[in-house]
């Protein structure tokens, strides 16, 4: 055989052997990009997605398995492994951002729901107040004490009158600041309510912030 038809053989086996092992990595699944969430709706089907997160991530890791054993046999080996190896960081991807978003609404909805929690305790106590300064307590009679006995003597009865007004007076006081001690006790603790419930807000905008700066971090780390 002449040297330019040796050739010419050469070139077309080897060809062939790269159309074959073109052909076998194509027959492993195709790479994809990342795709796009479903927004999760209630608790159930957050619950569902992360149950399935831990079966398509285990699916993942033997698809992986399997095709680097298949690339092994094959004439390309380093080309067909690089594929395999592409289309598992793309399917854990996947994976990773259904949990992420899983993961965020289980926590956005117990946050939501210990606000919500809150504001009913916040409503209630309110409402206790209200009651209380519409109806206030009556103040308790503070009765004098008992004079020594002594000898019947002639009543004065302008001294008598005196006496009942002052007690009266007296009582009348004792009440106005028993009322204003309820009320300023009242309006410390409504002020300290409207505290914790900016703190909680503050505290609500905080954490969405941090997640979802989170969840961009971990959905561009894959194109890098």
């Amino acid at each position: 055989m002449s040297m330019k038809l040796w050739s010419q053989s050469r070139a077309a086996l080897t060809a062939t052997l790269a159309a074959g092992v073109l052909a076998g990595c194509i027959s492993v699944r195709p790479a994809t990009v990342v795709a796009p969430v479903a927004a999760t709706t209630s608790k159930e089907d957050a619950a569902r997605k992360l149950a399935l997160v831990q079966i398509e991530r285990a699916r993942a890791e033997g698809r992986f398995v399997a095709g680097e054993q298949q690339c092994y046999m094959r004439f390309f080996t380093n080309m067909c492994l690089d594929k395999v190896r592409e289309e598992h960081r793309i399917a854990l991807a996947n994976v990773r951002a259904i949990e992420i978003e899983a993961q965020h609404f289980q926590r956005q909805t117990k946050v939501e729901e210990r606000d919500a929690a809150l504001v009913v305790s916040q409503q209630q106590f309110d409402e206790q107040q209200a009651r209380l300064r519409a109806n206030p307590p009556p103040a308790a009679k503070q009765e004098p004490a008992a004079a020594p006995a002594r000898p019947p003597a002639r009543r004065d009865r302008p001294a008598e009158q005196a006496a009942r007004e002052q007690r009266q007076q007296a009582q009348e006081q004792a009440g106005a600041a028993s009322r204003e001690a309820n009320i300023k006790a009242f309006e410390a603790r409504r002020a300290a309510s409207v505290e914790r419930l900016q703190e909680v807000e503050r505290k609500k905008a905080e954490t969405a912030r941090a997640q979802a700066a989170k969840a961009a971090a971990e959905q561009a780390a894959p194109a890098q």
